[in-house]
């Protein structure tokens, strides 16, 4: 038998117990996404059923760069709608902000040097630390050498410090290896565990473990991303960390109960327990200091792939809940993992092998939409408005697909000889380059 138990009661096999609400699936026809329990969602915040147009325009020397000769742009993270941005020509590179919702400029390009070569292009790379700072790092090709950092104060452009570094963000190359989990940069060294980045691109605080992170590997979703991390350790249960300072987060548990995996979500996290040396005897859910919520009693395990929502298997089938334990839908169960999309309440699902084939769920009622065979919603998958999602094709850097009939409604231009052409989604703006013009996509007047 497979039983959630809620805080304050519980459903059994799918059905409602006295006192509980009935589950998500019967009859809550028209409620919002807040009322079901999903996680906070960015989505665009204009119409998206006519192609979008250019709305404020800067060219790399309305930003402040010298020249807009060769110039790319590459996103670095962002605090809402205030944007951090890599400015890149085969000489030097700059690190700007924008605030995407204006246009408006926060502070002067920060100059970080010039480009010896085309090898120290590719050897660098820029990250977010929070939601105060921005770290960019250069390895040295010569393994002797100390690597070169460099750290900025995004809330003034004030550049913190210029120097060397112990960090790596190449695997190959060794450790501490630096990785950009959520809105934040952990470094991880193997068999030691997971280290914060201070403002002088040295490690600080210290969570012990393999050095093994598990986290939400997709860096399109469009939800707030989680602010806590699990790190495997050898022969003990997983630990729950925050991004922000390492804190660890002890989960509430039964007396002789022990987490055996736990997984990160945006607002929380869930863990399978067991008691004492037997099997999985359920799986718990917690906010993101660890208190519990509900849980699933059984022979249950949670679901790799579906980085949104978790998702449980059963005996016989696949069930979709809140981070709060909240039943939303039941699916026939999968051999292949899944992977998930959220459009405001409606939830996107593939488990083919190629991730091509999309069902979509109205998780206020169950009921099934059209099935999209296009696999771009995975790897091209850019924002979405609801009913609407962008994504980029193979020609074109955004086109926008009607989720209820899974045509493509309008695609943009895409790039040319002599000019490249790319859009990305910051909070809930459209950000368009074309070559070394950068623009906001608005609605058409």
């Amino acid at each position: 038998m497979i039983a959630l138990a809620a805080i304050t009661g519980c459903v059994t096999d799918g059905r409602p117990v006295r006192g509980e609400p009935p589950p998500a699936t019967s009859n809550n026809s028209g409620q919002s996404a807040t009322e079901l329990g999903l996680p906070e969602q960015f989505l665009l915040d204009i119409p998206l059923r006519r192609k979008p147009v250019p709305g404020w325009t800067h060219n790399a020397v309305d930003l402040g760069m010298r020249s807009g000769a060769g110039i790319r742009y590459s996103p670095i993270g962002n605090d809402e709608n205030r944007g951090i941005f890599l400015a890149n020509s085969a000489r030097e590179w700059w690190v700007f902000g924008v605030d995407v919702a204006d246009g408006s400029r926060l502070f002067e390009p920060v100059w970080l040097g010039p480009h010896d070569d085309a090898e120290a292009i590719m050897a660098s790379a820029c990250f977010l630390n929070g939601p105060t700072m921005a770290v960019c790092l250069r390895d040295d090709a010569d393994a002797q050498r100390r690597n070169h950092a460099w750290v900025i104060d995004t809330r003034t452009g004030r550049l913190v410090y210029d120097g060397a570094t112990d960090l790596t963000w190449k695997r190959d190359v060794g450790d501490p290896y630096v990785e950009q989990v959520g809105q934040y940069l952990v470094a991880t060294v193997n068999g030691v565990g997971v280290y914060g980045v201070g403002q002088q691109a040295e490690l600080t605080w210290h969570v012990p473990g393999t050095g093994s992170m598990t986290f939400p590997l997709d860096d399109e979703l469009d939800v707030a991303a989680p602010v806590v991390a699990v790190q495997s350790r050898l022969r003990e249960p997983d630990v729950v960390f925050s991004l922000a300072d390492g804190t660890v987060v002890t989960p509430q548990l039964a007396p002789g109960e022990s987490v055996q995996r736990a997984v990160a979500y945006p607002g929380g996290f869930a863990a399978e327990l067991r008691s004492g040396s037997s099997a999985t005897v359920g799986i718990a859910f917690f906010d993101n200091n660890g208190r519990a919520r509900s849980r699933v009693v059984g022979a249950v395990q949670l679901r790799s792939g579906s980085d949104i929502l978790p998702m449980v298997q059963t005996d016989t089938d696949d069930r979709v809940l809140t981070i709060a334990g909240k039943p939303l839908l039941e699916l026939s169960k999968s051999v292949l993992y899944p992977r998930t999309r959220l459009a405001g309440t409606t939830l996107l699902i593939s488990t083919d092998e190629e991730h091509r084939t999309w069902r979509q769920f109205e998780l206020g009622t169950g009921h099934e939409g059209a099935v999209c065979d296009r696999e771009e919603l995975g790897y091209g998958y850019i924002g979405s408005g609801e009913d609407v999602v962008v994504t980029s094709g193979s020609r074109s850097p955004a086109e926008g697909v009607d989720l209820a009939t899974c045509e493509t409604l309008w695609a943009l231009p895409g790039s040319t000889r002599t000019s490249t052409t790319e859009v990305w989604r910051v909070h809930t703006t459209l950000v368009h380059r074309v070559g070394d013009r950068l623009s906001a996509l608005v609605a058409p007047g």
